[in-house]
């Protein structure tokens, strides 16, 4: 049963897209599952904090804070995050990250072969 709008199943799980843009998915025979985005956006509070100056160019430390409306786990759901919620949240075992990216002719990423957790 999905408990998301936009989730896609994929073996008996809910995988649910919490980043701003579309994550395609390219199977080995390159069959392409798109999950849209949630609408609902984790992020960690950063503030940054000038430790010197360079020619007149700040040099800044940015301290990273807490994760803000990142959803509690829920059975059978793994959750994709950008990379900073995940390592910012490396003991939760249902946050995943796109893996191994798919680039066009120019490039730009259009999709990832897999999902990775942050360990």
């Amino acid at each position: 049963m999905k408990r998301f709008s936009n989730s896609v199943m994929l073996g008996g799980v809910e995988v649910v897209n919490l980043t701003p843009h579309p994550v395609v998915i390219y199977l080995p025979d390159n069959t392409q599952i798109e999950i849209k985005p949630e609408g609902l956006v984790p992020r960690v509070d950063a503030t940054d904090v000038e430790v010197r100056r360079i020619g007149g160019v700040p040099i800044l430390e940015k301290e990273f804070g807490e994760v803000k409306d990142l959803p509690e786990p829920c059975e059978g759901v793994i959750f994709i995050v950008s990379s900073l919620v995940a390592q910012a949240c490396r003991q939760r075992r249902d946050l995943v990250v796109p893996a191994h990216p798919v680039r066009d002719g120019e490039g730009r990423i259009i999709g990832c072969r897999g999902l990775a957790r942050i360990v």
